[in-house]
C-alpha cells in the first residue's frame, strides 16, 4: 500500500492481467446464465408433461 503512494504508476503493470481476468469473469457469467436458462426450461417442461 505503501509503495502505491510513493508510485502511482506501480498499479498500471497489473492492468492487462485484470483486464483479462475480468473479461475471463464475463464470459463465465454470461455461458452459466445460458446454461442455467436451459436447465430450468427443462425442468419445467418435465415437470409440466
Amino acid at each position: 500500500m505503501a509503495a502505491d503512494k510513493a508510485n502511482p504508476k506501480a498499479g498500471e503493470k497489473d492492468f492487462p492481467a485484470h483486464k483479462r481476468d475480468y473479461s475471463g469473469f464475463v464470459r463465465l457469467l454470461k455461458i452459466s446464465t445460458i446454461v442455467t436458462a436451459i436447465i430450468t426450461a427443462v425442468v419445467l417442461l418435465i415437470i409440466s408433461n
